[in-house]
């Protein structure tokens, strides 16, 4: 079993859980136990909750197809959460089945949506998370494609400026719009320690206010590249 993979899939996949936003109920707590004590047992029952989260498997299980590798290898879930070169082989063909025949039939909402976006699917795209947050949205009724969840849900690097007792000063991004136009502008916040010890200046990965790993700048180049790509995508009503 590749325990490293699925604790990294537990980190990124536990606070839209824990918001009621994604995966069965209460998966979060399965996750904690499992992230603080992992073990091959313990490992069955957190393949069975990941494979149930709509936003999430069938992106890393189509991304395992196209390499031939196992769907919870850690370079798999690395290629969805944050980006790497196995996306590559993944291609606008298997993307628009992804979307029309997994994602609309997962989804709550009028299939003509997923329809839509097959119809403007930019032509190489690199389907890591920014790709569903920004292109795809929520799969969801539970949360609305506001600017403000649309960048909340955005994985994204961060500079630690500052160490609280339970929290951390970064220096990240945010999504704007102004005059029509949207873009990302440099911002100042601060986000719970979650799963990460991290030191002043150190890289770190950031999901909804929280924490979730260190990373190099070949990670951070990746979330910043795919992220601006797939911005020129969204549309704001």
């Amino acid at each position: 079993m590749e325990l490293n993979g699925l604790l990294r899939a537990c980190k990124y996949s536990f606070e839209p859980n824990r918001l009621g936003y994604c995966g069965p109920n209460n998966s979060f707590a399965v996750f904690k136990d499992f992230i603080k004590e992992p073990t091959e047992e313990k490992a069955k029952e957190i393949v069975n909750l990941l494979s149930d989260f709509n936003a999430f498997f069938p992106y890393v299980n189509l991304i395992a197809e196209k390499n031939k590798k196992y769907v919870f290898e850690e370079e798999v879930v690395e290629a969805y959460w944050i980006g790497n070169n196995l996306l590559y082989k993944v291609f606008k063909e298997d993307i628009e089945d992804l979307i029309l025949n997994k994602l609309a039939a997962l989804s709550s909402l009028p299939k003509e949506i997923f329809e839509k976006k097959v119809n403007y699917l930019p032509e190489k795209p690199l389907i890591n998370h920014s790709f569903h947050v920004l292109y795809i949205n929520f799969i969801t009724r539970k949360l609305d494609p506001l600017l403000k969840n649309l960048d909340s849900c955005l994985v994204k690097p961060a500079k630690v400026l500052e160490i609280r007792e339970n929290s951390y000063f970064v220096k990240s991004y945010s999504i704007y719009c102004e005059n029509k136009e949207i873009g990302l502008k440099e911002k100042r916040f601060r986000v719970q320690k979650g799963f990460v010890d991290a030191d002043e200046k150190d890289l770190i990965s950031i999901h909804w206010g929280l924490a979730i790993e260190k990373i190099n700048d070949k990670q951070k180049k990746f979330l910043i590249d795919t992220t601006k790509s797939n911005l020129r995508y969204l549309q704001i009503k």
